[in-house]
């Protein structure tokens, strides 16, 4: 045909066939708009999913089953090295009772040392003093013994003389009681006063009267009362050199009791001195027992640091994976909108596990670590992490499971309504009938495709929490239904070649109105 003939043709189109083209041009509009939105929200709902970094978080977990196999290796080298530390703390904290109460007992012992070698020191400047009073002493008695013998020997040297006057004195007792009566007379002075007289007594007694001597009885008196003098001076002299002996036997006594005094004095030192080396020996030894004991506690709190950073390891260790095991127990499990479960979380396989994850002793009681955290039990630790790989998996597979369904549904639908477009717009001049038909099989295809991916149940949402999909579930349904009744009529108000559009319709009204009468008036009929 020409240009003018499909013109011509153009004007026969039904009307039902336009009203159902426009239709059609608004449902691909719509459905494109729908699919594009499904789009956005299927690859932010991707984004949001893909935030979470799956490799990580599979290192993580590899980490924390990692964690766990080495806390069991460890487990008992851990609880033996426990109690090796304890035992080592009790003994480093006797052994610094005993470091302590030793620098007490030394700080005591100086003190006494101190005290014995003041006192030895002034117990050796006693006896200095007292060996040089013994010397003095000595001096002292060799001198009085010298001036005692002096003394005697000038005794001894006038002893003759003593014996000769005190004979003298008392063979003359008589005349002298004599002249002792007739002294005061002068008749008898007189007399005895004539140098006849003083000559004789000068020869018979051996005296040596001055002649010319006025009262020679007076003479002899003051002669006999100075011989007496002299005599009692010998005597005197006899009892000083006795009582020189006596003081000297007394000082020999004295420096024989100040000798044995300082002999055993010099003893007492010596064996002090041999006690107060034995003390400052034994001190010397307190020191360097405190010395090497000081060393010993300093080498074993290295060691208990040591063996207190191992230990901190392991509770280290339990903590990190008992924190990861949390964040382990918080992932959720993944159910769709209406709640049917599409991925078990760890926390659904062991409902218990957070109250279990305490490991427990045969009484019942947690199990404590050194630092007084609880312990957690490794085997279900181990169990939990497995279920943490298996939950990584089969979510991650059945979010990609998801998310394909729905790209593909929604890029589907956009594809579909731009086929829609064309089939809306060519619909309108009485063609596209073979096309619409396609559309129409292809529109309930994504219907199936729809229902099988659970189109109107889908089990990911937004980041903000909000499931999508339903406004493009619902577009996928109209399609479908829409497509279909556009194909019946696109294809009963066809143009068909070599005849007039007036006698399809007178036809196609014929077909009507016998439907009409068949169905006993249910089909109204179409006016033309």
């Amino acid at each position: 045909m020409g240009i003018k003939e499909d013109l011509a043709t153009a004007k026969d189109v039904h009307v039902l066939r336009r009203i159902f083209s426009l239709f059609l041009v608004l449902l691909a509009i719509i459905s494109v708009a729908a699919a594009g939105i499904g789009l956005d929200q299927d690859f932010k709902v991707k984004a949001f999913l893909e935030e979470t970094d799956v490799e990580q978080a599979k290192k993580d977990l590899t980490m924390l089953k990692d964690g766990i196999q080495e806390l069991k290796d460890n487990e008992e080298t851990y609880f033996a090295g426990i109690q090796e530390y304890t035992a080592g703390l009790a003994e480093f904290t006797d052994g610094q009772k005993q470091v302590a109460a030793g620098e007490i007992e030394l700080a005591e012992g100086g003190k006494q040392l101190k005290a014995g070698q003041a006192e030895y020191d002034y117990y050796v400047k006693l006896l200095a003093d007292g060996k040089k009073k013994i010397e003095e002493g000595e001096k002292l008695l060799a001198d009085g013994k010298a001036e005692l013998a002096a003394g005697e020997a000038e005794l001894e040297s006038h002893r003759q003389e003593y014996n000769e006057g005190k004979q003298m004195i008392e063979d003359s007792k008589e005349a002298f009681e004599l002249i002792e009566k007739y002294k005061d007379k002068q008749w008898f002075v007189g007399m005895m006063s004539t140098d006849v007289m003083i000559n004789i007594l000068n020869r018979e007694m051996g005296l040596d009267i001055p002649k010319g001597t006025k009262n020679v009885p007076a003479y002899l008196i003051k002669m006999r009362d100075d011989g007496i003098a002299q005599l009692k001076e010998f005597e005197d002299g006899e009892r000083q050199v006795a009582e020189g002996k006596k003081m000297i036997a007394d000082g020999e006594a004295e420096l024989a009791a100040g000798k044995k005094e300082y002999n055993e004095g010099v003893a007492a030192l010596a064996a002090g001195k041999q006690e107060l080396d034995a003390g400052y020996a034994e001190y010397a030894a307190g020191e360097k027992l405190i010395a090497d004991g000081k060393k010993q506690l300093a080498e074993g709190e290295i060691q208990l640091t040591e063996g207190k950073s191992q230990l901190d390891m392991f509770s280290d260790g339990v903590r990190q994976v008992r924190d990861g095991l949390m964040e382990v127990l918080a992932l959720e499990t993944v159910y769709t909108r209406s709640g049917v479960l599409k991925v078990k979380s760890p926390l659904y396989k062991y409902p218990d596990a957070k109250e279990k994850l305490t490991k427990l002793d045969e009484n019942g009681n947690p199990v404590k670590l050194h630092d007084d955290t609880d312990h957690i039990d490794l085997d279900l630790a181990a169990k939990i992490s497995i279920a943490s790989f298996e939950y990584l998996e089969d979510a991650g597979a059945d979010a990609e499971s998801e998310l394909i369904n729905r790209i593909l549904l929604h890029g589907l639908l956009a594809i579909a309504g731009i086929l829609t477009l064309i089939a809306g717009v060519i619909g309108f001049f009485g063609r596209g009938a073979g096309l619409t038909i396609f559309i129409a099989i292809f529109g309930f295809g994504l219907l199936i495709f729809g229902i099988h991916g659970n189109f109107f149940d889908y089990a990911y949402k937004l980041k903000s929490g909000v499931y999508v999909g339903d406004f493009q579930s619902i577009m996928v349904i109209v399609f479908a239904l829409m497509t279909l009744n556009a194909a019946i009529v696109y294809w009963y108000t066809r143009l068909e070649e070599g005849k007039p559009l007036k006698e399809k319709l007178t036809g196609l009204k014929n077909k009507f109105k016998k439907g009409d009468k068949e169905s006993g008036g249910k089909y109204n009929s179409i006016n033309v």
